[in-house]
């Protein structure tokens, strides 16, 4: 039983390291200026044409701003964390104060693809996809 116990907390540790080693390199991905590109949602699908200047900029520090029409919305500290959906099982990145300090969303990143979606709970959630500018 105690090999049983000590293996079981030998993967969980790993796993853990494993995940801690994997954040930093999201963090470095995520740099940079993204454009909002289409939204899906409560009031249905928008697209947005390139130069709409509504942006996300991921800075140095885990540092956020959001930005429209050249105009500074916000600025937050950002936190990555894995957290679970709160329907079935999916552990998911999440990404922390980027709009509003304390709120969080899930994240995909493809490339220069960011989608940034709510968790499956919230009534009429939705999902917003970046671009990033090069």
């Amino acid at each position: 039983m105690r090999k049983l116990t000590l293996a079981l907390l030998l993967i969980l540790g790993l796993a853990a390291c494993r995940q801690e080693k994997n954040e930093p390199s999201l963090i470095a991905s995520l740099q940079g200026t993204w454009e909002l590109r289409t939204t899906s949602g409560f009031p249905g699908n928008i697209n947005y044409p390139p130069g709409n200047g509504i942006l996300l900029k991921f800075l140095p520090g885990s540092i956020v701003e959001s930005w429209d029409g050249g105009r500074m919305l916000s600025r937050n500290t950002f936190a990555l964390k894995p957290r679970k959906d709160c329907i079935g099982t999916d552990v998911k990145m999440a990404v922390f104060n980027v709009f509003t300090e304390g709120n969080y969303n899930f994240l995909s990143l493809n490339g220069d693809q960011l989608t940034l979606f709510t968790p499956n709970c919230f009534a009429d959630g939705g999902m917003s996809a970046y671009e990033r500018l090069r």
